[in-house]
This record gives C-alpha cells, structure tokens and sequence, in this order.
C-alpha cells in the first residue's frame, strides 16, 4: 500500500482479524473439528434449578429430555456438570459408572 492511499473498510477488517488471531490464538490449524457442536449447552439459570429438583425427584434422563424439549446428550452434559460441582448426586450405580468413566478422560484441572 501506498502512502497516502485510503485502504478499504475490508482491508481494516482483514487487519483487525489478524491482529485479533495473532493475540489470542494459541495453536495454528490448516482445518477444525468442533466435537459436540450439535450438543446445546446453554441453560436458562430456573431451568437449571428445575432440572435439579426433578433430578433428586428421580425423573429419568428420557422423562427430563422431554420434560425440557432437548435432546439426551444435552441433559447428560447437564447432569454431569451438576454432579461435578456437587449440586446433585448420582441416583444409583449405572450412573456412577456410566459418568466416572467419561469423567477418567477430563484433567483435574477442568472446572
């Protein structure tokens, strides 16, 4: 570019964008994956709170997925994010196995 000479607001974008990648992108990749994309993990706060009561009420994971209208994966991810942070419990054994053993994979360090 010359001196003097305007660039285009596209131009500006480009260089905010790369200014932007280079600050805070840590690892450079040619292509991405997103592993459960397709998993909605965003809650309303009462929903939270109902899902919880309806847990130690016992409904079951089916029962609590049509309950909110979501799909299975979503209430697990719930479930456990709420017993990691130990606002509910596992309600019986199959429980512990099936969220432990998805919970051996995660570090320590992840809360």
């Amino acid at each position: 570019m010359k001196l003097g000479q305007k660039i285009s607001d596209r131009e500006k974008q480009k260089r905010i964008i790369v200014r932007i990648e280079g600050a805070y992108m840590t690892e450079n990749r040619r292509s991405t994956y997103t592993a459960l994309e397709e998993v909605n993990m965003l809650w309303d706060l009462q929903q939270v709170f109902e899902f919880d009561q309806l847990w130690k009420d016992g409904l079951t994971i089916e029962a609590l997925a049509e309950k909110f209208g979501r799909h299975i994966d979503d209430i697990e991810i719930l479930a456990k994010d709420r017993i990691k942070k130990g606002k509910i419990n596992y309600r019986n054994k199959w429980e512990k196995i099936i969220f432990t053993r998805a919970a051996m994979f995660t570090s320590n360090t992840d809360e």
